[in-house]
């Protein structure tokens, strides 16, 4: 943080109104700033006085701040006594110095004992910011003016949960989604902070493109958006949104889950899935598929297909296409399924056990064997997807 947004912020550090990771980051701030370390100890000296020193002060910011106190003042009374006996018995007219291993044990233990000390402090913090409850995200602005609620972002800020952060065709942000990683919030978008809680961070996508990258995986993080769910698996993708409320996914790298009513559907890396409000979700693709492909593909999922489309599908599929054929025998009528079957039999063979019988009668566990067999992921994250 910088020394404008601590020293804004420190009035309500001092009466513990923030949350884990702003308290964390102004502690730190503090113990390596003189300038800001002086203003804070003057702001702590009238709140004592007059009564309104907050108790809600995070304990890992209390230890950086013990640290710090501790470096400025006389170190033989305040350092630890195994730190400073040494020295103190230096100046002692009996001291006798002691060579060989104790010698060395006392020095190991006087370098050991604080880095010790700030690991521990590390790891309290890193702790607790991990269960905090935030109720804002950090938002900084990468071009132009985004605006959270009705105050313009010119350089950082916050958004606080319930609050609506839009962008003009002339700006850009990126949002912290507090551990998980970050948002890039694209011009001409507009989305709110749903939910902060831990593991369960939750933003809707309104209008415009986010480009998502996550670092910790296993449904931390949710997209809504008016014609689907779309849950984070550990990856970076990008959402965008149309006026007529439909949705484009495409997923760069990773998995992304997409809930729409009682439908799932699981997108790998490199495909890109189209849903149309009050639809099931579409029928995922790669961009290589040929024209007549994705074409045929879309009047299937827009309910406007015949037997034609799906006889045009497998005459233009190719061997990359083994998704989206997949995906056909969950959804195409009894009477295409067999044709399907066949075609993605040609491309990938199913592995022992399944059948042509078995698909058509709706076994799930035969299909998902199939689906971990061409690779996308393993058969039980379907499972627990499932129940």
């Amino acid at each position: 943080m910088k020394c404008r947004e601590v020293k804004y912020y420190l009035n309500d550090y001092l009466e513990g109104k923030l949350i884990d990771e702003m308290r964390e980051q102004i502690a730190l701030h503090i113990n390596k700033c003189a300038s800001c370390r002086a203003i804070y100890r003057e702001l702590k000296t009238e709140h004592k006085l007059s009564g309104t020193l907050g108790t809600k002060i995070h304990e890992g910011g209390d230890f950086w701040e013990s640290i710090s106190d501790q470096n400025e003042s006389d170190p033989y009374l305040n350092l630890p006594s195994i730190l400073y006996s040494p020295l103190k018995r230096r100046e002692d007219p009996g001291y006798k110095l002691r060579t060989g291993k104790r010698f060395l044990r006392s020095n190991w233990i006087a370098v050991a004992a604080p880095v010790s000390a700030v690991v521990l402090a590390v790891l309290i913090a890193i702790l607790y910011f991990y269960k905090s409850s935030a109720s804002f995200w950090q938002v900084e602005s990468l071009k132009g003016s985004p605006v959270v609620g009705n105050e313009k972002i010119e350089d950082s800020g916050v958004i606080p949960l319930g609050e609506w952060l839009s962008t003009d065709t002339h700006s850009s942000a990126r949002i912290k989604a507090g551990m998980i990683g970050y948002i890039d919030v694209d011009p001409a978008s507009k989305l709110q902070l749903v939910n902060t809680k831990d593991k369960n961070y939750k933003i809707y996508l309104n209008s415009g493109k986010i480009s998502v990258k996550t670092h910790k995986a296993a449904n931390y993080f949710s997209v809504l958006t008016p014609s689907a769910t779309y849950t984070d698996l550990g990856c970076s993708y990008t959402i965008e949104v149309g006026k007529n409320g439909s949705s484009f996914l495409h997923v760069e790298e990773g998995k992304v889950l997409i809930s729409a009513g009682d439908d799932k559907e699981i997108i790998p890396d490199g495909a890109v899935c189209e849903t149309m409000k009050n639809h099931q979700p579409g029928t995922p693709y790669f961009l290589s598929a040929s024209t007549e492909f994705k074409a045929a593909l879309s009047r299937f999922d827009s309910g406007e297909s015949s037997i034609d489309d799906i006889e045009k599908i497998i005459q233009n599929s190719g061997d990359s296409d083994a998704l989206s054929l997949w995906y056909l025998l969950r959804k195409a009528q009894p009477g295409e399924l067999k044709l399907i079957y066949d075609r993605l039999a040609e491309i990938n063979p199913p592995p022992e056990g399944v059948s042509c019988e078995g698909i058509i009668s709706g076994n799930r566990d035969l299909l998902f064997k199939w689906w971990e067999k061409l690779g996308y992921s393993k058969e039980s994250l379907w499972k627990s997807i499932n129940g």
